[in-house]
């Protein structure tokens, strides 16, 4: 087994070695070789690559505009591919269409609005269903980074038409 660090804004570390979060692997196999310190460097290193790529990414979703017709096709794909239950169908919709005056986040119609939308309803979702509804949609708006924190290719980034 190799030594494993979780990183990010939600980790989940129990003792029967469930991890849920950003996990960095440090090294595939344990040797009288490792060097512990060298190794927590590159394993730092990958990880603030990844946070600035989020960061860009976020930026990336402020300034991107999007028409309301895009924005119901997003919606749609999001409940059609069963990332949210349909029972925040209606919520997520109603939330960036017409968002009341208590979340000025979701009221620019961007990305980053419509991101916002569906990640209020997120909130509503137990533990376990809500990370692995966030780590989708992140996937589904591009965010992150191109190469994950252990060296595995990332999904599609969103395409949307201006």
């Amino acid at each position: 087994m190799s030594i494993q660090i979780a990183v990010g804004m939600r980790v989940f570390v129990c003792d029967n070695l469930v991890f849920a979060g950003d996990l960095i692997a440090l090294k595939r196999k344990h040797t009288a070789r490792l060097n512990l310190p060298e190794e927590i460097a590159r394993a730092i290193d990958r990880y603030q690559e990844g946070a600035l790529a989020l960061s860009r990414g976020i930026d990336r979703l402020r300034d991107t505009a999007i028409a309301d017709r895009d924005a119901k096709e997003m919606i749609f794909d999001v409940f059609e591919k069963a990332v949210l239950p349909v029972r925040y169908f209606r919520p997520v919709a109603d939330l960036y269409f017409d968002p009341p005056i208590e979340a000025p986040d979701v009221e620019p119609r961007t990305l980053w609005g419509l991101h916002n939308a569906l990640t209020r309803q997120v909130r509503e979702m137990p533990p376990a269903p809500a990370f692995q509804a966030t780590v989708e949609l992140g996937k589904m708006f591009g965010l992150g980074q191109a190469r994950s924190l252990t060296g595995t290719e990332n999904a599609r980034s969103v395409q949307v038409a201006s």
